[in-house]
């Protein structure tokens, strides 16, 4: 993750180790922050992970620089810290029991409604449906949002780092061999991180997404691999 975002951005980092976790600190010189701190994959630092001596080292090696550092933890934090949202995480056993014990009825049924379309699934870690994706995305952040797409190479970057060194994969929904709905999932200590999607808004009367979250969920269960990252709300 760290040369992902170096070699996208051009941002200077460099790494800063403690208590056998790596982190890296990427030098921003913004207006609130001169510098900021990531984990060696993701954007949250588990502080459960660490000791308090963390913060203190920390402060004394960076004492004259402003910083910004997002962490996540089951135990309640100090003052020196703010709530400021949630990481989603979806735990299973199985695919059934997933299916049967822990989505809401509505949830279930438009999984169900969907099947009357016949969508094809495919799971793949060729750059094509990689590119595949970005055309979702790029269509749906200026149609929907209105925002300019994250830049090919970050994506093309996250290829080369992830999906072709087999740590992700691209999960896609095709309808009539059009495909209407794909999800970028990469994987890190035996847990998925649903990282993107995107979809064709013309087609989101057959609830693609939601067809297509539950076929991941299949997939990883059916490689043993019972959580899923779903990313982080305010």
């Amino acid at each position: 993750w760290q040369e992902l975002i170096k070699e996208t951005y051009n941002l200077n980092n460099n790494e800063f180790r403690f208590e056998n976790q790596n982190l890296f600190l990427i030098k921003q010189n913004r207006i609130n922050h001169d510098v900021f701190i990531s984990p060696g994959f993701g954007d949250f630092i588990n502080m459960d992970n660490f000791s308090k001596d963390f913060f203190n080292e920390f402060k004394n090696y960076y004492q004259d620089k402003k910083y910004l550092i997002k962490v996540l933890s089951k135990n309640k934090l100090d003052e020196d810290f703010n709530k400021s949202g949630y990481i989603h995480e979806i735990h299973y056993n199985s695919f059934d029991e997933w299916f049967k014990n822990k989505i809401k009825s509505k949830f279930k049924n438009q999984i169900n409604q969907t099947n009357k379309y016949l969508l094809n699934i495919s799971i793949s870690n060729e750059l094509v449906d990689l590119k595949h994706f970005y055309n979702l995305h790029s269509n749906l952040r200026i149609s929907k949002f209105g925002q300019i797409p994250q830049p090919w190479i970050f994506f093309e970057n996250l290829y080369k780092y992830f999906i072709n060194r087999n740590k992700g994969f691209i999960i896609s929904a095709y309808y009539k061999n059009e495909v209407i709905s794909s999800i970028i999932c990469l994987m890190h200590d035996n847990l998925a991180y649903y990282k993107f999607a995107a979809s064709n808004l013309n087609f989101i009367n057959m609830r693609p997404n939601n067809y297509l979250l539950s076929e991941l969920i299949k997939y990883l269960a059916g490689i043993k691999v019972y959580k899923l990252n779903l990313g982080y709300t305010g």
